[in-house]
């Protein structure tokens, strides 16, 4: 009999049929993890299962013994949750112990994985069909280029690029990988298979869908086991870096700290992520997309876009508990293995004492709360209905199924005292636009409150020429505006109100209609490095049109930072 996992789907159970008896009767082919009878919106049984064991031993047993039983004048039909692995992976169990970490290591960088489908046909371009993806691709990867001549940069899409693109892409010694080759590598093709019967990708219709948000970490996942990486940098085309990805990791301690995932605030649009963090949020998406189309909807679970950021905790949690569930029942992990370690950067400036604390699913409370029906929220319904139904640790909050969220402790963090500019204290924050600087994706417990106390960095002075020309923004121009952004030596400052500089190690330009002004940002940035030791600001500009003329050409430009040098 070939390996099943440990997931057994039961169907046609009486529904009189109790969480005790279905636990009694499958815990005699071996140890399990949960036995959950599945329950609709009101709560009441579907005649459905989902049963986890500790070893796929049991969950073979049980399939031979018990699929076809009659109980109570039901014959049950039992399944595995997920497709075989093959025979090179069948004997390994879902969690794996991780790889010690590589501490010296490289990040390299990887640009969000494109996938496009022809509008006629449905199926992926032909050679020489695909359009220009110029704007997806750049000024984005030239900043990250720019910034560092040495880190590998790779692109992953489902058709070969335009020859303008591949050109530049050339120039910039960027590597492009096959997303089916992705697909297919490792351990990631049997999970992918399996989100693929729940979610297919291709057709006319996907614009908008949140599928490929989804499915480009199953091809960053396969790239990864392809090249040996534990970490990379992913990096989506509306973000400019400043600094290179190895500073801002020793900055924020990744490897020091043993982080599996970063985030900013809720989004994976500029983070570190780890491939033990990375296959669990497939997993995840996997399990929750067939449990969805075969309990709840009859369809794929993803229908907006930025739905995927929603999944980022269900993946930390899904690590914590396969972490518990391995070194309680398969084995022993060191001590500091036993917790998904995921990290806010846009937590506080760094450098700052980093704390962690327990991440509950703060987003999923908001969501619940605000009713909102759109985005992230769309999923919850169904979210909360699935991990009812995985079992008590998918729900509990004891510390022990709870994620740890790192963050700067505030009493740390200090503005520079001096005036040497590489002294100024920086931020992977999470967007351009507004004057957050610090914004947690989680609420802080009474023995952790002063994770929630103000700092000196928390909000910068806001533009009031400079703004993304979108009605959303426009509505609210005090807190929607751009920062007011200072450059110097290829670098981006603002000022808090206190009249202390942070710095930006990454501009992140939120919205679609808000790409256009990157073009412009990033001419001042390269601008600055030519002017020595003169930064400047467009800020005195009166209109968005001069500000924008201001930051492509200097004109109207005045001068800012005057005080701060470089000592190096």
């Amino acid at each position: 009999m070939s390996a099943i996992g440990t997931r057994l789907t039961i169907a046609n159970l009486p529904l009189d049929i109790s969480e005790k008896d279905l636990h009694d009767m499958f815990n005699s082919a071996g140890a399990i993890i949960s036995a959950n009878l599945i329950k609709n919106n009101e709560g009441k049984g579907t005649g459905e299962a989902l049963i986890i064991y500790a070893h796929t031993e049991g969950a073979q047993l049980a399939l031979k013994q018990f699929n076809n039983r009659t109980i109570h004048n039901s014959r049950i039909v039992i399944k595995p949750e997920l497709p075989p692995y093959s025979s090179q992976v069948a004997q390994r169990p879902t969690f794996r112990k991780p790889e010690p970490f590589q501490k010296d290591a490289p990040i390299p960088i990887f640009a969000s994985p494109i996938m496009m489908f022809n509008p006629e046909t449905g199926l992926p371009y032909a050679e020489g069909e695909a359009p220009s993806i110029w704007s997806l691709l750049f000024p984005s990867l030239t900043s990250a280029r720019w910034v560092d001549p040495h880190v590998d940069i790779y692109v992953i899409t489902n058709f070969v690029p335009h020859p303008k693109d591949m050109a530049e892409m050339q120039r910039l010694n960027i590597q492009v990988l096959d997303s089916e080759e992705c697909f297919a590598f490792g351990r990631v093709a049997s999970i992918f298979e399996s989100f693929q019967s729940s979610c297919p990708i291709g057709g006319k219709d996907l614009g908008g869908s949140g599928i490929i948000g989804v499915t480009r970490f199953f091809a960053v996942q396969g790239a990864m086991e392809m090249l040996g990486l534990d970490m990379v940098f992913f990096f989506e085309g509306d973000n400019l870096l400043t600094r290179p990805i190895d500073y801002i990791a020793k900055q924020y301690q990744i490897r020091e700290n043993k982080i599996d995932a970063t985030i900013t605030h809720i989004s994976f649009h500029a983070s570190f992520i780890g491939l033990e963090f990375l296959e669990q949020l497939n997993n995840q998406a996997a399990l929750f997309g067939a449990f969805t189309k075969n309990h709840v909807t009859n369809a794929c679970f993803l229908t907006g876009g930025g739905q995927d950021m929603r999944l980022g905790y269900e993946g930390a949690k899904m690590l914590q508990v396969q972490k518990y569930m391995f070194n309680n029942v398969q084995g022993q992990l060191d001590e500091d293995e036993n917790d998904a370690r995921i990290m806010n950067t846009a937590g506080g400036t760094v450098p700052c004492d980093v704390k962690p604390r327990r991440w509950n699913n703060a987003l999923g409370e908001y969501c619940r709360a605000s009713k909102e029906e759109f985005g992230p929220c769309a999923l919850e319904p169904n979210l909360e209905i699935f991990n009812k139904n995985n079992g008590e640790m998918w729900t509990s909050k004891e510390d022990a199924f709870l994620p740890l969220l790192f963050e700067c402790d505030p009493r740390s963090m200090q503005p520079s005292l001096t005036n040497d500019i590489d002294k100024i204290p920086g931020s992977l924050q999470q967007n351009l636009k507004g004057r957050n600087v610090k914004q947690s994706p989680g609420s802080c417990g009474p023995n952790e409150s002063y994770l929630c106390e103000p700092s000196f960095s928390d909000n910068v002075h806001i533009s009031q020429t400079f703004y993304c020309d979108e009605d959303w923004v426009k509505s609210d121009p005090e807190e929607q505006n751009n920062k007011a952004v200072s450059f110097k030596y290829g670098r981006a400052f603002s000022v808090t109100p206190t009249g202390h500089w942070v710095e930006h190690y990454n501009l992140h330009f939120q919205g679609g209609g808000c790409k256009k002004q990157m073009e412009v940002v990033f001419a001042a940035l390269e601008r600055s490095t030519r002017q020595g030791d003169e930064g400047f600001t467009c800020e005195e500009m009166t209109n968005l049109a001069d500000h924008e003329e201001c930051l492509r050409t200097g004109t109207g430009a005045v001068a800012s930072m005057s005080d701060y040098i470089k000592y190096e």
